[in-house]
């Protein structure tokens, strides 16, 4: 198992959903994105959020880790961890 799968294995084990302002979306989803972009260097979630919505992110993200949705700004900036 590769370091991307073990990556996604223990972000799945937390809460999977989390509702904000009545959307949906998976918490694990917010903390690979702002995971990796860590991993790259990038220290403000601005930042991060900025580079997780060029093309070539995305289509990393889609195909390493399945998500074909990028969760919105608010999303990604009001997810708590209970």
């Amino acid at each position: 198992m590769g370091i991307l799968d073990n990556l996604r294995a223990e972000m799945k084990a937390l809460e999977s959903e989390s509702c904000h302002n009545g959307y949906w979306y998976c918490i694990s989803d917010v903390l690979i994105l702002i995971t990796s972009g860590m991993l790259c260097g990038i220290q403000r979630i601005d930042d991060i959020y900025d580079w997780v919505e060029s093309a070539p992110t995305r289509r990393f993200i889609a195909e390493q880790f399945g998500i074909k949705k990028i969760p919105c700004r608010a999303q990604v900036y009001n997810t708590k961890l209970q």
